[in-house]
């Protein structure tokens, strides 16, 4: 019993410790690309609602970003039937078959400049 106890100790103290530094490895990214509904503008099956998929070009082929529900992403809002040309910086993670990236930043390319 004594083992058992000093051993879940040690696995738990193992996993405080491991966790910031897994946590800690992720770094933003930056891309530019063009916001389009996944919905409405690419025809994505399963989706009863839109949702916003930064699409970017990467060597001649189409990469997709699904852009996850946030603070962010909410205060730029929906593109429906349109398209925008935009700056996102966030952090990118695989889920649900689909790579997303949760914004902490989106700037319009056509405001800019």
């Amino acid at each position: 019993m004594k083992k058992l106890a000093s051993l879940s100790i040690a696995l738990l103290a193992a996993l405080v410790l491991a966790g910031p530094v897994v946590a800690g490895d992720a770094e933003a990214v930056t891309m530019e690309g063009t916001i389009q509904c996944g919905k409405c503008v690419m025809h994505e099956e399963g989706l009863d609602k839109c949702q916003n998929v930064l699409v970017v070009m990467n060597e001649g082929a189409e990469s997709h970003y699904w852009l996850a529900a946030n603070a962010t992403n909410s205060e730029y809002g929906e593109v429906c039937m349109k398209s925008r040309t935009v700056r996102v910086t966030g952090m990118v993670e695989e889920k649900d078959g689909h790579t997303w990236i949760v914004a902490s930043e989106m700037v319009s390319v056509e405001e800019e400049g």
